[in-house]
């Protein structure tokens, strides 16, 4: 199987590499190789994150 869509970025790109927000194009640090669209079709099978989502509880 070949990846249809391979994105290189640093550490320090990494807060910024939200799917929905590189859908379709490229980000200052972060290298989009192969067809951008596919982040697009990923990002729409997803569900929207729940901001209040508890990822640790006491």
């Amino acid at each position: 199987m070949v990846a249809a869509v391979t994105l290189l970025l640093s550490v320090a790109a990494l807060p910024v590499a939200a799917l929905p927000a590189l859908a379709g194009r490229g980000h200052d640090g972060i290298t989009i190789d192969g067809d951008p669209e596919v982040l697009g079709r990923l990002t729409s099978v997803l569900d929207a994150p729940d901001p209040n989502f508890a990822i640790v509880t006491p």
